[in-house]
């Protein structure tokens, strides 16, 4: 199996190491990650200037672009069969609607716009975040294989609990939309900061899986559009609509 890895925190960060060294027992791995820091791109895509790529050694490319850049060219411009897509390790969790923002997660709605199968992985970074995936990367994997959840149909968003949570296991999850104060509130030095002032006690949930020790698997798809709510709308304006006698 051809494995394409990229990540948003660049091409020499620790979280992109470390999956590339668990992922060679899976297949061959072909990393293409941004030269510099780019998170929160989002799917973003550069069009106003050409490529510059840097290899690094074989199979290890730095490109001057997104993240989706990245997996665009890991997919496009190389000569591999791609067979899967891998995208993270991120320091910092990719929870709730955070996923709109993350370019973790946009590699993953990049890769599932070509059909790929995908998953992102993410961690707390809380300096010890790293330890846990070490640990149980090779559970994670064994839980996506066994029950089939690499699909052309969607991709895979996972996060792993902080190091001082005890672990308990891995669980199917579904997105927790925050209840967020003052997300904008940028700090020096360190951008912006959100406060969550919910009361998550739905397990089913990915934040509160997370803070309950369990590594937290969801499953995403790449559109925001819902059928639930165009069919609930469509009704409504349909009765609106009809000639009144």
């Amino acid at each position: 199996m051809n494995i394409l890895l990229c990540n948003d925190d660049g091409y020499n960060a620790e979280g992109l190491k470390l999956l590339r060294k668990k992922l060679q027992k899976y297949g061959r791995v072909i990393v293409v990650a941004p030269l510099k820091h780019m998170s929160a791109k989002s799917a973003s895509l550069s069009f106003s200037y050409p490529y510059k790529v840097k290899k690094i050694k074989d199979d290890y490319y730095a490109l001057d672009g997104t993240p989706c850049d990245c997996c665009d060219y890991g997919l496009r411009e190389l000569s591999t069969k791609i067979d899967l897509v891998v995208a993270g390790c991120n320091c910092g969790t990719n929870c709730s609607y955070d996923v709109m923002f993350s370019g973790t997660i946009g590699i993953c709605s990049e890769a599932k716009r070509s059909s790929y199968p995908c998953i992102a992985f993410s961690c707390e970074s809380d300096g010890d975040g790293l330890k846990v995936v070490d640990k149980y990367f090779d559970d994670v994997m064994k839980f996506i294989i066994s029950n089939k959840l690499l699909s052309n149909e969607y991709y895979v968003n996972v996060n792993f609990p902080a190091y001082n949570v005890p672990y308990k296991g891995i669980r199917l999850s579904k997105l927790y939309e925050r209840n967020d104060r003052d997300v904008f509130s940028f700090n020096k030095g360190h951008g912006l900061d959100y406060y969550d002032e919910s009361k998550n006690n739905d397990p089913e949930t990915d934040l509160w899986q997370l803070k309950n020790g369990y590594i937290s698997v969801v499953p995403l798809t790449k559109t925001v559009f819902s059928s639930h709510l165009y069919n609930k709308i469509k009704k409504v304006v349909e009765k609106n609509s009809k000639p009144k006698d």
